[in-house]
C-alpha cells in the first residue's frame, strides 16, 4: 500500500493521499515524539535518512499543487545553505582586499539580538537549562553546520541516486546504555544492505536529462557564488543584506505565534 523503496515512507504516504485529494490533519489530542539518537553517528544517520528521503519522495512524485510547497521549503532551505558558505567566503575576499565590514551597525546589532531573542524564548518551555543554553550562540551554531552538511550529503545522493542504508538502529531501553549514551547492545543491521536510488522512475531518460539539467544548474550556481565576491564586492554585501533582512523578517514572523500564544 506504500512505497517500500522510500526512505521516508511516512512522508511518502502523505504526498499519496493529499494527491488522492484527502485532507491530512493532525489531530489536537496527538502527540509525537522521537527517540534520542545515542551518538553523533547515529543522529547523522538519521537525519540524513529524513532529508534524503524528503527529496526522493519529491522527486518520484513530480511537481504538482500538492509538492509545489515541499518544493519551495526545500529551496529556501538549500538557499540558507549557500548563504552560510557565501558569507564567510565574501568576508575573506573583502579582508583579503583590506576592507572591513561595519559589523556592529545598529541594523546588524538589532538583527542578532532579535535572531537571540527568538532562539531563548522558543525554548522556553525546557526550562531554564534550555535557556541558558540558547543564549550562548555556539551550540545553535554548531548544530546549523551539522544540519547544513547533512543537507549537502542528501543533496548529492538524490541527485545522483546513490546507495543509501536505512540506518535506523532498534529500540533500546534505558538500561542497555553506558553512562556516555553508547549502547550496550549493538544493532542489528538492516535486511536490505542499501536503497539504489529508491525509485524506479530515477532510472528513466527522463529522469536522467532532469538529473543533467539540475546538475548543471548547480554548478552553475555554485561558480556564481564564487565569481560575484571577486567581481563585485559590493554587490556579494548587498546579496548578504537582502538575506539577512529578508530572515529577520521571518524571524519576527515566527515570533508573534511563539509570544501570544
Amino acid at each position: 500500500m506504500y512505497d517500500t523503496s522510500a526512505l521516508t515512507e511516512d512522508n511518502e504516504l502523505t504526498l499519496s493521499v493529499r494527491e488522492l485529494g484527502y485532507r491530512v490533519l493532525s489531530p489536537t489530542g496527538c502527540t509525537v515524539t522521537t527517540a534520542m539518537m545515542p551518538n553523533v553517528l547515529s543522529l547523522l544517520k538519521q537525519r540524513r535518512r529524513w532529508q534524503r528521503g524528503a527529496l526522493e519522495n519529491l522527486l518520484a512524485h513530480g511537481l504538482n499543487r500538492v509538492t509545489a510547497p515541499y518544493v519551495a521549503r526545500q529551496f529556501l532551505t538549500y538557499l540558507a545553505v549557500l548563504f552560510t558558505a557565501f558569507f564567510p567566503y565574501t568576508l575573506i575576499v573583502a579582508l583579503a582586499r583590506g576592507q572591513y565590514p561595519d559589523f556592529f551597525h545598529p541594523l546588524w546589532i538589532t538583527v542578532a539580538g532579535v535572531y537571540i531573542f527568538e532562539q531563548t524564548v522558543s525554548v522556553r518551555t525546557g526550562g531554564l537549562k534550555a535557556g541558558l543554553v540558547s543564549l550562548l550562540i555556539v551550540p545553535e551554531l554548531l548544530h546549523n553546520i551539522f544540519l547544513n552538511l547533512i543537507y549537502i550529503l542528501s543533496y548529492y545522493g538524490a541527485l545522483f541516486a546513490t546507495n543509501e542504508v536505512w540506518g535506523r538502529i532498534r529500540h533500546l531501553s534505558a538500561t542497555e546504555f553506558d553512562k556516555r549514551g553508547n549502547p550496550l547492545v549493538k544493532a542489528k543491521k538492516p535486511a536490505r544492505p542499501s536503497l539504489h536510488g529508491t525509485h524506479r522512475r530515477r532510472h528513466t531518460v527522463g529522469a536522467r536529462w532532469f538529473q543533467g539539467v539540475l546538475s548543471t544548474a548547480t554548478l552553475a550556481v555554485l561558480l556564481l557564488a564564487l565569481l560575484i565576491p571577486l567581481i563585485d564586492l559590493q554587490l556579494a554585501w548587498s546579496l548578504i543584506a537582502v538575506y539577512v533582512i529578508t530572515g529577520f523578517l521571518a524571524t519576527l514572523g515566527r515570533l508573534v505565534p511563539v509570544l501570544t500564544s
